[in-house]
């Protein structure tokens, strides 16, 4: 399985996460996130131990179809950074603690994982909104995503 959401539909077996009506707002908003997000993103993804040089490469190409170079994405990683910090100010109004709801949904594990990436960039700031928000999905979840990105093997 490669979709996470089926996956989650998979060990859910209590149907304790699952909702049955698709957010169409959260869709919309991670949708105009994605963009900025991603490309921001992907020239410090590549620098992962998850990648080979090969993988690396074949990544790098592919991406760049679609978001351009990524030297030019990093050179425009203080504007993409802006669009993303923006987009965030708007999704702290739907916290209540978890999106939309005083319970953690599958809404939660959608948008946490989009949030979670910027860990990747070691300056970026969260504000405290968001960061408790994912501190508190990490604990539910017992997860930590490349808890190891900047530690030397």
């Amino acid at each position: 399985m490669n979709e996470s959401l089926d996956i989650i539909k998979v060990i859910d077996k209590n149907n304790v996460l699952s909702v049955k009506n698709p957010n169409l707002e959260l869709d919309d908003y991670l949708n105009r996130l994605s963009k900025p997000l991603f490309s921001l993103l992907m020239p410090y993804w590549v620098f992962t131990a998850e990648f080979t040089d090969s993988s690396r490469n074949y990544f790098v190409h592919k991406k760049s179809i679609k978001r351009g170079p990524f030297e030019n994405l990093f050179k425009n990683r203080f504007i993409l950074k802006q669009e993303v910090e923006i987009l965030l100010l708007e999704i702290e109004k739907n916290l209540r603690p978890f999106y939309q709801s005083t319970s953690f949904s599958t809404f939660d594990i959608m948008l946490a994982s989009h949030l979670w990436s910027l860990f990747i960039i070691p300056e970026f700031i969260f504000s405290s909104k968001i960061y408790n928000y994912l501190m508190e999905i990490k604990k539910l979840c017992d997860f930590d995503y490349h808890a190891d990105f900047w530690k030397k093997s």
